[in-house]
């Protein structure tokens, strides 16, 4: 009796063996793979995409809002849209003990109205742009006077590793509630004023 059971366990522990041997050998080459190696060269592919170039736009706005809040500067961001990067711009308001708030909702939004051969994309800052109240208040002077609608177009150059914008502005004629597009280059005017890419570079 005691031989029948040891004969029966001897049988056992082979079928376990063989059991185990079996399935070690079925076990495929990416099965062994170290999960945390597959991680890494995931990570690394990731990282080796590329940032794509993108070109910005010329953009447009109506002098409105900065006759309105002329005494003011203005920050203006870049947005993403769909198929084109505009820029939209808040009023920065200061308070007495010298916090800065803006509005929920941008006080200008630029539209705009053809490309450029700026772009944006690898080694370059992408910085909000900064239009302090001196520059506004010497703005709202050279549009005072000006008989008919003005508006600002918003015309964007690289220099060095940043973007800002060169600001001209357009007059609508007589009777033209808006301008045309596309814009003649000669109905510009040159104001001479650019934004700052902020934090201020000293570029102008």
């Amino acid at each position: 009796m005691i031989l029948t059971t040891t004969i029966k366990l001897f049988v056992f522990c082979l079928l376990v063996s063989f059991g185990f041997a079996a399935c070690q050998s079925g076990q495929t080459t990416s099965d062994k793979t170290d999960s945390t190696s597959t991680n890494a060269n995931s990570q690394t592919v990731g990282a080796k995409s590329k940032i794509p170039t993108i070109t910005l736009e010329s953009l447009i706005v109506s002098s409105d809002s900065l006759i309105a809040y002329r005494n003011s500067d203005f920050v203006f961001e870049y947005f993403f849209g769909d198929s084109v990067i505009t820029l939209n711009g808040w009023v920065v308001k200061k308070g007495s003990s010298g916090s800065v708030a803006y509005g929920a909702n941008p006080t200008m939004k630029l539209t705009p109205i053809g490309s450029t051969t700026a772009t944006i994309g690898p080694n370059t800052y992408v910085c909000d742009q900064v239009l302090l109240k001196k520059d506004v208040q010497e703005l709202a002077k050279k549009i005072k006077g000006i008989p008919g609608k003005t508006s600002l177009v918003f015309v964007p150059k690289r220099i060095g590793e940043r973007i800002n914008y060169s600001i001209f502005l357009l007059t609508t004629g007589a009777g033209q509630l808006e301008p045309a597009i596309p814009i003649d280059p000669a109905l510009l005017t040159n104001t001479d004023l650019e934004t700052n890419p902020s934090p201020p570079h000293g570029f102008n």
